[in-house]
């Protein structure tokens, strides 16, 4: 099932040069508004670097770097409001080559991220700010949250496969527990983990091996037949564990570890499951197949559709996002907004930044999508939030 809603609905231009917010619906009912907010520059000297976050509120936290260069984050609540976060406790390796990873919020609603590297920073739902510095550590990865404001990350000594590797629990006060993990013939770095409603982790422990720890420190592994990684923790409790290319599958774990079914996906390399929804897990019935394809997967019936989010000649050049109305959000490579909605129909909003300048969606919830217009030096030009309307609220103010 082809979407053929971006070739045959309507295109509407969204200028992001209008001095006031403007709201426009399409004939198929996409009403968005575009709303300019100012004052990101006098907090980021630089454009966002890594990752940046939305809170429930919809507020945007971005780590950049200031006029002095030091990383700060910077919050942009909804109503326009900027203030700058500076993150205390930073080494001078850090402070000179930070650059955050896995923006991840806590169950108590701070924000957990890190360099991978070692530093861990934590801001609390009060904006207070502190950095963690994991001793003896190369290289950090795959962090999820865990219970009472808590965090799972894996950590390695050094950069090589062979290294000694650990499972880290940091507590909201920073108290760290490492579980150790063992090498074997082949091991990496465990990239992914998935969440146990925070009971525990699971965790690529090798060639086709699956690991899994518990904040008491009791660790078990498991031999799984394919190779892959564990993807979700589904609400019965079992493991989505999906296989690596050719012949993909999506192998269902028990909570022992033992093998319980095998789904087959797509003859083709799924790349990753989309962001979640509200308040589930990954998305397992959106998926990237390709540069510029949606696959919609039901892993029960094993059938899968494919949706073209592109307009002939275009790729995607953007993760995409889960924004406003619960749709996915992304940029083509022809510079268009991209609006796929849960039965894949794709609307597109054609962009116009100023001339040399480019445009980067930095973070999404379920109320707002975040872009930044970003100019040739790599400075912040403007911000601009969108948010759907209903139609009531559709007018020009």
């Amino acid at each position: 099932m082809n979407s053929t809603a971006l070739r045959n609905g309507r295109i509407f231009a969204v200028m992001l040069l209008l001095a006031a917010p403007l709201a426009m619906c399409s004939a198929a009912g996409a009403r968005i508004d575009m709303h300019l907010v100012p004052g990101l520059g006098r907090v980021c000297h630089e454009a966002p670097r890594g990752e940046s976050a939305t809170a429930v509120d919809g507020s945007l936290f971005a780590v950049c770097r200031d006029a002095s260069g030091r990383p700060v984050v910077a919050r942009v609540t909804l109503d326009g409001a900027v203030r700058r976060i500076a993150l205390a406790g930073l080494d001078a390796r850090a402070r000179r080559w930070f650059r955050a990873r896995d923006l991840t919020w806590a169950s108590d609603g701070a924000l957990w991220f890190h360099d991978g590297g070692g530093e861990v920073v934590r801001i609390s739902s009060g904006l207070d700010a502190k950095a963690f510095r994991l001793s003896s550590v190369a290289r950090t990865s795959g962090l999820i949250a865990g219970r009472g404001g808590a965090l799972w990350l894996t950590a390695s000594s050094a950069t090589g496969a062979q290294a000694p590797r650990a499972i880290v629990h940091l507590s909201a006060t920073g108290a760290e527990r490492r579980i150790a993990i063992s090498r074997g013939s082949g091991a990496i770095l465990p990239e992914a983990i998935a969440d146990a409603d925070g009971r525990g982790a699971w965790f690529r422990e090798g060639v086709g091996r699956v690991g899994h720890v518990t904040v008491d420190g009791r660790h078990t592994t498991s031999a799984v037949s394919r190779d892959g990684r564990p993807v979700a923790v589904e609400s019965d409790g079992t493991i989505a564990w999906l296989t690596f290319a050719p012949g993909q599958e999506v192998v269902r774990l028990g909570a022992d570890g033992a093998e319980v079914s095998h789904t087959a996906v797509v003859p083709h390399a799924v790349s990753r499951p989309l962001p979640p929804g509200p308040g589930r897990g990954l998305d397992w019935s959106l998926c990237l197949l390709a540069a510029s394809e949606l696959c919609q997967l039901d892993l029960g019936q094993a059938t899968l559709n494919t949706f073209d989010m592109a307009q002939p000649g275009a790729y995607l050049n953007a993760d995409p996002l889960r924004g406003p109305g619960g749709a996915l959000w992304t940029r083509d490579s022809k510079g268009h907004l991209l609006r796929v909605r849960a039965d894949g129909q794709t609307l597109s909003y054609p962009l116009h930044p100023r001339h040399g300048n480019t445009i980067n969606l930095l973070a999404a919830s379920g109320a707002v999508l975040w872009m930044l217009e970003v100019n040739q030096h790599n400075r912040p030009h403007e911000l601009t939030r969108v948010t759907t309307l209903p139609m009531r609220q559709l007018r020009r103010r």
